[in-house]
């Protein structure tokens, strides 16, 4: 696998924790051993971080950039398969990103109605698209392994990943929010 970034020890500094952490333990090492503190402080990391979200006022403009931010996170740095490179559950980080953009225009759906209703449409059958190609890896609860997904499916996604990030690009815009 490629070097972690902002690890300078790699799997072996002390630094590298958290979820990705848990994932080379299991399927790398394919153990269990070890776990319990790590777990339990990414346990607390994950409750300080939910008390902090609860507490978070969110400027339209931060949420409307973010649906797109969302989308280009995909593009840049989850389609090489190396997010999840034990685990190689990439498809579910991937599926969750788009689920976020689209909860992310669901809150906005109201003004985009009543604003951009053709935009609206464009974007909605964007977004349906990316996910169409993520159906297909579906795999009961969850999805097959990101080296299930075919190199046509693969760029099939990217192209459609590009046109859904353009379109969200003018989210902000077509809601008079730029700047």
């Amino acid at each position: 696998p490629a070097p972690l970034p902002g690890v300078e020890g790699g799997v072996d500094d002390p630094e590298f924790k958290g979820f990705h952490r848990i994932e080379k333990v299991l399927w790398a090492d394919g153990t269990a051993d070890g776990l319990a503190p790590l777990a339990t402080e990414l346990r607390a990391n994950v409750a300080e971080l939910k008390t902090r979200i609860d507490a978070l006022e969110i400027d339209p403009r931060v949420m409307a950039r973010g649906a797109g931010e969302l989308i280009d996170e995909v593009a840049q740095s989850k389609m090489t398969g190396e997010e999840d490179r034990y685990s190689k559950f990439d498809l579910y980080a991937i599926d969750a990103n788009v689920d976020g953009s689209a909860i992310i225009v669901e809150q906005l759906r109201p003004i985009l109605t009543e604003l951009a209703p053709d935009y609206l449409a464009k974007l909605d059958a964007a977004s349906r698209a990316v996910s169409d190609v993520i159906a297909t890896y579906a795999d009961g609860d969850g999805f097959k392994t990101f080296d299930t997904i075919s190199a046509e499916d693969l760029k099939l996604m990217q192209a459609r990943l590009a046109d859904l990030s353009e379109l969200l690009a003018q989210l902000p815009g077509t809601l008079g929010l730029a700047a």
